[in-house]
């Protein structure tokens, strides 16, 4: 097994903060975009620093939406259907009461657990499953290196990192790095989920892209429930990761 340093803390206040539900226009599905796993590597990317700044909702559907138009957007499938672009990405909830309860990577307070801050681990479970680990928000919550338990946490302040690889058997490295906002509409209609961050109360919130309906991009939001875990995007965009594949 490929073994990696942990890349930078993720700190994740704010996960907590619940949101109304809108009312979703009906989905019309059709055939799914789906990876066949090719490009996934083994190489690991730098842990440097999101180099793109944040960007509103509105301004990064707009990207998509200029996207849709050019180059990039022809031989999109389902236009007819009413979505351009549609991954299907299996969905876990951090509200699930199977985990919700679950504390957090090490901590010991009650105050940080997978239901009230799990949003970033929900969404590394969310892409596992889709690769076939069948991998849940507790899996990883759990995860263990060296001797250690919550792998994927730094030590003592429960803080989540997003490792390059994860140690377990029958796993393989799946790296991530940052991508422009630009790129996102290229990577999505390549079928590969893209990993959001949004400003959200005191922190962050993590949720991934997984389709375009022609105006807006949309996201499987771990603060959902099951019933509906579908959402436009929303809030300030603070990074967009690319979780698995080669650019």
């Amino acid at each position: 097994m490929f073994i990696a340093t942990m890349g930078m803390s993720m700190y994740m206040q704010g996960c907590s903060k619940e949101t109304g539900t809108p009312n979703l226009p009906e989905r019309i599905t059709g055939p799914a975009i789906e990876d066949n796993g090719n490009d996934i590597t083994n190489l690991v990317f730098s842990d440097e620093a999101n180099p793109y700044g944040a960007i509103s909702s509105d301004s990064l559907n707009k990207l998509g939406q200029i996207a849709a138009l050019t180059e990039v957007g022809k031989g999109v499938s389902q236009k007819a259907l009413g979505w351009q672009l549609y991954i299907s990405v299996p969905f876990y909830s951090q509200k699930d009461p199977a985990w919700s309860g679950q504390l957090l990577g090490y901590n010991t307070s009650s105050a940080y657990t997978l239901g009230s801050h799990g949003c970033a681990v929900s969404c590394l479970a969310m892409l596992y499953t889709k690769w076939g680990y069948g991998a849940s928000p507790s899996t990883i919550n759990n995860w263990a290196f060296g001797g250690k338990a919550h792998y994927a946490f730094i030590s003592g302040d429960g803080n989540l990192r997003f490792p390059q690889c994860l140690e377990y058997p029958g796993y393989i490295c799946r790296p991530y790095q940052y991508i422009s906002y630009n790129d996102i509409y290229l990577q999505v209609q390549r079928g590969r989920p893209v990993i959001i961050e949004i400003a959200y109360g005191s922190g962050s919130h993590f949720m991934i892209i997984f389709g375009f309906d022609g105006s807006r991009y949309w996201v499987k939001d771990p603060l959902r429930g099951y019933g509906s875990p579908d959402t436009p995007l929303y809030g300030s965009v603070r990074s967009a990761r690319l979780w698995g594949y080669t650019k």
